[in-house]
């Protein structure tokens, strides 16, 4: 039901008391489906001069939002309720909009009532309805973060035309609104804040639905700056389902530098049914994490969720990015590589597996080595990189010297970073615990590739796939590569 057709049954009574109790109810219960982080207090008045109806306020936050309910248009006018109630920046709701479409205030009514307000929001309850949405109907993200930030930061005169006007976004570029006239009505009708947030992710949209890789060239002008945390849960769960937007890699690359694989990890329950491949593999270079873990692939069962694309669902002997369990995670055959930033994330086997130096040869050939735990049969040697960058013929020449067999039980290798210090980030590899754990972080891409090919060193298969989902090998890798021959 929406909200007018409420409000007309909460109105049909001739007792005054339920009369207010019935229509407060019901504004109450629509405030709270508009924004459900406020905090909604009643102050027992109704359509009083001065004492608003609710105040409405946002846990952590400073500041609140009063709301004025009146009777329509007209005695909002009559009142000059915008004049004076102009300091509390208030919430005026117009419930009665029966002679609205006749008697729409004029430019003239709207320049005069506006004087001094500039932060007042005048409305009704037929915008109220557009901007809540019908029910059942999924919402874009720009609706959502319309109706978010609606009651908390909206301003000006928004009527039922101008609410569809906001909803509709991109889609009214196509009837000739631009980019410019857009960002103009939405800078109009909220405060700054919230005007930032709606207009990135109308531009957003657009550029995901339209733009072609010179469009998001680093020269080109686009929008910037970090997108928040409530941005993305509007936007990404909604763009990974339009098959427009999952085509157009060059977006995910930019969109990726908008945010960081924290952002994402936060999010992760909004995430939870998707597939995210056209993200991650668009920023795994970029994009740091501080653990890998190689485990088996658990079988679905037929009642558990699928995950669902707008492209039809992944392949799973391809492999595909998602967050099962709440993990980022990527299923080739039996086993499963997980990253996390969140070492909570992860949990290390409790056993005590090793590899043979002769088998981990060939697999660590793509590293420089800074330490290296020998075990053979009658010593140990740990072989730590003091000056070298390198200590593979350290490595070497304590394996051949002496009459033993040695297994690896961790090893840390080195791989470049845009973040670390010294330009390098060392990974500690663990097979007992089947981790790969990087304390300074390492890029997505390096933490799955050392998991596929080191952890999992007696099957080249697996390495293979990941390293051709991820884009094939990296140059530091084919330029660093060290020809090592099979014993």
């Amino acid at each position: 039901m929406t909200f007018r057709a409420s409000l007309r049954d909460a109105m049909d009574t001739t007792d005054g008391l339920a009369y207010i109790d019935r229509v407060k109810a019901v504004v109450h219960g629509q405030l709270e489906e508009l924004d459900s982080t406020a905090h909604i207090e009643d102050t027992q008045y109704f359509n009083h001069s001065a004492v608003p109806d609710f105040v409405m306020s946002w846990p952590g936050e400073r500041g609140q939002r009063k709301v004025y309910l009146r009777d329509s248009y007209d005695s909002i006018i009559a009142g000059e309720d915008e004049r004076y109630l102009a300091k509390v920046e208030p919430v005026l709701l117009a419930l009665d909009t029966s002679d609205a479409r006749a008697q729409r205030l004029s430019e003239d009514d709207v320049k005069r009532s506006s004087a001094g307000s500039g932060r007042t929001l005048v409305t009704d309850v037929e915008a109220v309805d557009v901007i809540a949405g019908a029910e059942g109907v999924a919402l874009s993200p720009l609706r959502r973060l319309v109706r978010a930030n609606f009651v908390r930061g909206a301003r000006g005169h928004i009527d039922h035309d101008r609410a569809e006007m906001l909803v509709d976004g991109p889609s009214t570029l196509d009837s000739g609104l631009d980019q410019r006239d857009l960002a103009s009505l939405i800078s109009d009708s909220f405060v700054e804040d919230a005007a930032a947030r709606i207009t990135r992710t109308a531009q957003l949209i657009d550029l995901a639905l339209h733009a072609s890789s010179e469009d998001l060239s680093p020269s080109s002008s686009l929008v910037g700056g970090k997108l928040s945390l409530a941005e993305l849960r509007h936007l990404l769960p909604w763009l990974l389902t339009q098959p427009e937007a999952v085509e157009n890699v060059a977006f995910w690359g930019y969109l990726g530098s908008l945010m960081t694989f924290d952002d994402i990890e936060r999010i992760r329950e909004d995430l939870s049914d998707l597939d995210v491949t056209p993200l991650i593999s668009a920023n795994a270079d970029v994009w740091e994490a501080n653990w890998a873990y190689l485990g088996v692939s658990a079988p679905h069962r037929g009642d558990e969720p699928s995950i669902t694309t707008s492209v039809g669902s992944p392949d799973p002997s391809r492999g595909y990015w998602s967050f099962e369990s709440g993990r980022l995670g990527i299923s080739i055959g039996d086993q499963r590589i997980l990253i996390a930033r969140n070492g909570q994330l992860i949990r290390a086997r409790d056993n005590r597996s090793a590899a043979s130096w002769e088998d981990l040869r060939v697999p660590l050939a793509d590293y420089r080595l800074a330490r290296v735990a020998l075990h053979g049969i009658r010593r140990s040697i740990t072989v730590d990189a003091e000056q070298s960058p390198d200590v593979r013929s350290d490595v070497e020449e304590v394996a051949t010297s002496l009459e033993d067999r040695y297994y690896v039980t961790e090893a840390t290798v080195r791989v470049p970073s845009v973040t670390a210090a010294e330009g390098m980030s060392s990974l500690l590899v663990d097979f007992g615990g089947s981790t790969v754990h990087s304390r300074a972080g390492a890029s997505i891409k390096d933490l799955a590739r050392t998991a596929a090919q080191v952890l999992h060193y007696h099957s080249p298969q697996l390495f293979a796939e990941v390293d051709e989902m991820l884009g094939g090998s990296p140059r530091w890798a084919i330029e660093s590569r060290h020809q090592v021959e099979e014993p």
